[in-house]
């Protein structure tokens, strides 16, 4: 990890404390320093210190020191300030909490590799191939939208309840509660397969009358939906190395595979080196092998490297019944959470597919532009869940107290940064596409809309699934969810499109309108504390 993510935090803090704060690396080399001068000293006398404190706050030589979230046999990263006293400790602490998040967001922001990847191997690549066949794989990627909701409720169900055994310093439940959710996940994604390839034109009109849009998807359809069983068993492996840390194997995977995606799609695509062309057909062949690839190496990682979790098959061959019970009632609201929200968004892909074949190519364009930006913004939320976790694990509730505040301000920063940065690239990015004018147009549009409406969905997004469900308290964020998709967006776009007659653009901002509307909710909710729930006794 780069010393610039920490140095730049340090350089922040250094300007509310008086106290010199800094970052030793697992050799004691100091890597970042408010001090610029002692930036690349060797302490390596501290080492031993520190990883005898097991991650507790420990003083010596006039220093405080406390280990940065990861810490196993032996620390990566220790947080360091000087004076022993109780000022000294304080500042200590705050200063792990920003650290904490900031090397927690830089990782998850390479965990989130595999998402951008399919992107841009998928949408952006069929984008300059024709508009049918964006629009066609745009609607069969709200149906894999709600396999990927699913398999994430899985995983996070995993990650709550693992971050706090793993806060304890306990393993072998994590293997069950593993066992538990490759199970289910592997359930989820064989259904979801039967129903898309044996009704594949039912599937798809259910988006669409577009008769060209969906002969274009059931071509990539009839591929992909292979990949489902596969993109399970590794999104939940890689959720369950999440729940003790271990974040960077997500962006190794994504690196492996990218190339082959990319190349094969350039290859099978376009017909490039005298391979047939195959279009829409040919991104979806390429994303197979992609998938394959990936639970190829995630496996072998378990197998061969991983000291963490140590997953051997003979874990996966007995359930054990009463852990499951446990995992059931923790994950199952997720999974429903996640489930609804997935299909919800797939009802509302749906209203503007029935207002035309623009509105779709437009809402996809938009769509995926938002994602690639946001990708930071999902890991904040999944690293916030881990970090919560873990501490309460650790018993810590008044650290839990501080983390969440603190939290709450980055959620706004990143909202804020991720907004901006929407509205200046909308009209660079869509020179990408081969779409009609018409649906240049009403991107650009939806993507004035996602400006404003990402700051909402950066705070609440990340306070709730972040915070409160890594909290514990899954149930809310399911009722919340509920009530607000159900009951106000689906109702109000429905009504804004099919009876008051209104056009795409006033659509879109009735589908978007609960990102802004949560946040109310979440700032109550956050700052009552009453989310806090030890999920491991």
């Amino acid at each position: 990890m780069s010393g610039r993510i920490f140095q730049n935090v340090v350089l922040q803090l250094k300007e509310n404390t008086d106290r010199t704060v800094g970052v030793i690396d697992g050799e004691g080399i100091v890597i970042a320093c408010s001090e610029l001068s002692m930036i690349g000293q060797r302490w390596a006398e501290y080492v031993p210190v520190v990883n005898s404190a097991a991650g507790s706050m420990i003083s010596s030589d006039g220093k405080t020191f406390k280990a940065l979230a990861g810490w196993g046999n032996q620390f990566d990263y220790a947080v360091f300030a000087f004076g022993d006293n109780e000022v000294s400790k304080t500042v200590c602490a705050l200063a792990t909490v920003s650290l904490n998040a900031a090397k927690a967001y830089y990782e998850e922001k390479h965990d989130r590799g595999t998402f951008i990847k399919d992107i841009i191997s998928d949408n952006i690549m069929l984008g300059a191939y024709s508009q049918d066949a964006l629009s066609g794989v745009a609607l069969v990627n709200q149906i894999q939208f709600i396999l990927q909701m699913l398999t994430m409720g899985v995983g996070e169900g995993i990650v709550v309840l693992g971050a706090q055994f793993w806060g304890k310093r306990d393993t072998e439940p994590i293997k069950r509660i593993t066992n538990c959710g490759l199970r289910i996940g592997l359930v989820i994604s064989l259904l979801l397969w039967a129903a898309v390839f044996f009704f594949p034109h039912f599937c798809l009109s259910l988006f669409t009358n577009e008769e060209r849009v969906i002969a274009e998807g059931m071509q990539y359809l009839r591929i992909i939906c292979f990949s489902y069983p596969l993109f399970a068993f590794t999104n939940i492996l890689l959720c369950s190395l999440r729940s003790v840390e271990t974040v960077r194997i997500g962006f190794f995977v994504s690196l492996s595979t990218l190339m082959i995606n990319v190349g094969l799609n350039y290859v099978l695509i376009f017909g490039n080196f005298g391979a047939p062309r195959m279009g829409s057909a040919g991104a979806a062949a390429a994303t197979l092998t992609a998938r394959a690839v990936e639970a190829v190496i995630v496996t072998a990682y378990l197998l061969l490297a991983d000291k963490k979790l140590r997953l051997r098959p003979r874990d996966f061959l007995r359930l054990d019944h009463s852990l499951f019970k446990r995992y059931l009632k923790v994950g199952l609201p997720v999974i429903i959470s996640n489930g609804l929200w997935g299909i919800g968004t797939a009802v509302q892909t749906a209203i503007l597919g029935h207002m035309g074949d623009d509105a779709i190519a437009a809402n996809s364009v938009a769509s995926v532009v938002f994602q690639i930006l946001t990708v930071v913004v999902y890991g904040a939320a999944n690293a916030s869940s881990i970090i919560i976790g873990k501490t309460i694990g650790q018993g810590a509730e008044k650290l839990v107290r501080l983390y969440a505040k603190t939290l709450q301000v980055l959620y706004l920063l990143l909202g804020v940064a991720t907004g901006l940065c929407l509205f200046l690239v909308r009209d660079w990015v869509l020179g990408f596409y081969v779409i009609s004018p018409e649906s240049k147009q009403l991107a650009s549009e939806f993507m004035m809309v996602l400006s404003v409406t990402c700051i909402g969905t950066a705070y609440q997004m990340s306070a709730l699934t972040g915070i409160v469900r890594g909290g514990g308290d899954t149930k809310f964020v399911l009722f919340n969810d509920m009530i607000f998709v159900w009951l106000v967006v689906i109702p109000l776009s429905s009504l804004a499109a099919f009876v008051w007659g209104l056009p795409p653009m006033a659509v879109f901002i009735f589908l978007k309108c609960d990102q802004v509307l949560k946040c109310f909710v979440a700032a109550v909710k956050v700052n009552r504390f009453r989310w806090i729930r030890r999920l491991t006794d």
